[in-house]
């Protein structure tokens, strides 16, 4: 498993997620290699093998001795805590429901199933900002006309942080091409915001074994998914069958295709709604399978100036990481 570290050259846009991530992997391999390899990436992900998996992106903090805090998205589920005694005590609690992120320790805590766990530290500072920005009128060269002035959400990150991902590559014959997609990205920006100079990193992967990194429980009976996830029938199912062991949120995600690599006037795509990244579900039979799937989002068939594109897929695919629920407080 690789942990890609992304360290920013300027402002960064307030989400970052494994939709997007995926996003701009596949098409930094069309311009590579042509549409056929990701054509090959997406019927494997069909098959149930897929070729790797991603995170969303999370935050972390450099310390003055060199090391690092890496923060992981709250479980929507948390073992039940006593009642709240004293007014400090029910503040800390409200607080703590707020987080959006907790240490890699305390989230390693909740998934073995520990009891009366507190997150340690504090939130990392990621308060974004409205700034504003101008469309100019290339036949006035004005600024002046209705719409041409709007607001635009960014984040400018505090210099000891930075964002990283997990890219957890499954099918060795992949290495090489995907060290060269995040390298090239790395010099073209992530997301639709980079020709305007946003989301540009200095880019660090660093491999680590994925037991060294996240917990492994014992006798699992859930897990959590690091990304955005997209169920199959099957899943959706077995989780509505469920429903009082769930703990999750909805976001509705709606992209464009490509961004500068696929130029277009067919460019939005269809809006998919997704779990988010800290939602907790059952495990189906016992075992931590292959969860989520690519929904279509573009059925028309494309001319990109690398070939033809038959499909466009959003990513779906669940980062799962195993965890152990006992006794749990909604």
């Amino acid at each position: 498993m690789w942990i890609v570290r992304l360290k920013p050259r300027g402002s960064v846009s307030p989400e970052l997620r494994s939709d997007t991530l995926f996003g701009c992997i596949a098409w930094a391999a069309v311009a590579l290699e042509g549409p056929r390899r990701v054509e090959a990436w997406l019927t494997a992900f069909e098959d149930g093998d897929p070729p790797f998996l991603l995170s969303s992106t999370f935050p972390y903090q450099e310390g003055s001795d060199g090391g690092r805090v890496y923060f992981l998205p709250r479980p929507l589920h948390w073992p039940r805590l006593p009642e709240p005694r004293t007014l400090e005590e029910y503040r800390s609690r409200k607080k703590m429901k707020k987080r959006r992120y907790v240490p890699q320790d305390t989230f390693a805590r909740v998934l073995l199933g520990e009891l009366d766990v507190q997150p340690s530290g504090e939130d990392p500072r990621l308060q974004s900002e409205s700034v504003l920005h101008n469309r100019i009128n290339r036949l006035t060269w004005g600024t002046t006309e209705p719409g041409r002035l709007f607001y635009q959400e960014q984040l400018f990150l505090p210099t000891n942080t930075g964002l990283y991902f997990l890219l957890d590559v499954l099918h060795e014959s992949e290495t090489g091409l995907l060290k060269t997609c995040v390298h090239l990205l790395e010099h073209l920006g992530w997301g639709g915001n980079s020709a305007s100079g946003m989301n540009h990193f200095s880019v660090e992967i660093e491999e680590k074994g994925r037991e060294d990194f996240l917990p492994r429980a014992d006798s699992p009976t859930h897990f959590v998914t690091l990304s955005l996830y997209f169920p199959k029938p099957r899943e959706r199912g077995h989780f509505a069958a469920h429903a009082d062991r769930c703990w999750y949120e909805l976001v509705w995600r709606r992209g464009k295709i490509g961004g500068r690599f696929f130029p277009s006037g067919h460019f939005w795509k269809r809006a998919v709604n997704y779990f988010v990244e800290g939602s907790v579900f059952p495990l189906i039979d016992g075992a931590l399978g292959c969860f989520g799937c690519n929904p279509l989002v573009k059925a028309v068939e494309l001319k990109s100036p690398y070939g033809a594109l038959r499909q466009v897929r959003s990513f779906g695919m669940a980062f799962a990481v195993p965890a152990k629920v006992t006794g749990v407080q909604e």
